[in-house]
């Protein structure tokens, strides 16, 4: 059996207020440990997953909206809490240093400069890579700005489209992956500021690209209870769809 080269931990796959599911937040292994949006109930789920303080090396922010950032200042603590002492990367857009900072700050004053292990910030609008992973982003249609964005490990790819409709931008980055974790907040009919069902499948059906697996995540609570059924595709595609529960892990290769 191959051995993947990236596996993804669903730590949350709700939209911003589902009690049940979490804040859509993804755990990369394989190359570095890499979080991929950090929201206010991220931290709890996650830390049922990590050994000790070191083992996560970098967070990624698609954008700031609370449910995709505010669980920073917990998540920061507790790393200091359980002792870490190497330096933790946080990615993202311009702007992001001062973003964190000031949540921090307000949260928690005086907390960042307090903490006892450095915080890089790298911020970035196309491309840069961690370790042995390349990392590309594209702009999608959201209320605020949004960079989904390709982990590439070993030449394969997963992507991650944060909050927001497609962009010619962002429906190119993501159908070159594999693998893709795209917000869909309606199987039908989306605003210009979340993803729909039908369009994702009649976009990425309509562009070559390499996608083998389409998670939908993020779904609106109520008609992920009750309807979840309407998300699926009614015809065969080229690539596989499916609704990921919490907790699901998945293999990249």
């Amino acid at each position: 059996m191959r051995t993947p080269s990236l596996t993804i931990k669903m730590i949350g796959v709700g939209e911003a207020f589902d009690p049940a599911l979490g804040t859509c937040s993804f755990l990369v292994k394989g190359g570095p440990t890499l979080l991929i949006d950090c929201g206010y109930g991220t931290p709890f789920f996650l830390f049922q997953e990590l050994s000790n303080g070191n083992e996560l090396e970098a967070v990624y922010l698609t954008h700031f909206h609370a449910d995709h950032y505010f669980g920073l200042p917990i998540l920061l603590g507790e790393l200091e809490d359980l002792g870490r002492t190497s330096p933790l990367t946080i990615l993202g857009q311009k702007g992001l240093a001062t973003k964190v900072i000031d949540l921090c700050e307000m949260a928690y004053p005086g907390m960042f400069k307090a903490l006892p292990y450095p915080v890089i910030f790298e911020e970035f609008t196309d491309s840069t890579s961690f370790r042995d992973l390349t990392l590309r982003t594209a702009l999608s249609s959201h209320s605020v700005p949004n960079y989904a964005i390709s982990v590439e490990r070993n030449g394969v790819k997963a992507g991650f489209s944060g909050d927001g409709a497609l962009t010619p931008a962002s429906k190119q980055l993501l159908s070159e992956c594999s693998v893709v974790l795209h917000e869909c907040f309606v199987p039908r009919n989306a605003s210009t500021n979340h993803a729909a069902a039908a369009d994702l499948f009649q976009a990425f059906q309509d562009t070559p690209g390499s996608i083998k697996r389409l998670y939908l995540v993020h779904l609106q609570k109520g008609l992920r209870t009750k309807e979840s059924a309407s998300f699926l595709p009614a015809e065969p595609l080229p690539f596989e769809v499916a609704i990921p529960n919490q907790g699901e892990v998945i293999s990249v290769e």
